[in-house]
């Protein structure tokens, strides 16, 4: 049994065969997902996830404002987080007290 059977999984990724390769690798690893393309649907799927795969730049907004509402919306101290991207030179400088979440591994 998988660490990650039964878990649900918020995808956020705009380029669609993104969003699908990595939905069935966790898929096939047991966990449950759900994807999307905009930050806007990503809000009202997120009741119930237990992390998040987040696309810096979707169409309607950015993964880093989502992540910190996903948190603020759920009244949780702490959402497992991968920020991806594809931008060649993004440099990813994130405070993990940005935001009112405990920091990973609290």
């Amino acid at each position: 049994m998988s660490g990650l059977t039964g878990r649900l999984i918020l995808v956020v990724e705009d380029e669609p065969l993104v969003a699908l390769d990595i939905a069935q690798n966790f898929e096939r690893a047991g966990a449950r997902v759900i994807t999307t393309r905009a930050r806007s649907d990503a809000i009202a799927k997120s009741e119930g996830v237990s992390a998040a795969i987040l696309d810096f730049g979707v169409g309607d907004g950015d993964g880093e404002s989502l992540y910190a509402e996903l948190i603020a919306r759920h009244s949780v101290r702490y959402l497992q987080w991968l920020f991806a991207t594809a931008r060649a030179g993004r440099s990813v400088h994130y405070e993990a007290d940005r935001h009112e979440g405990a920091a990973p591994g609290d």
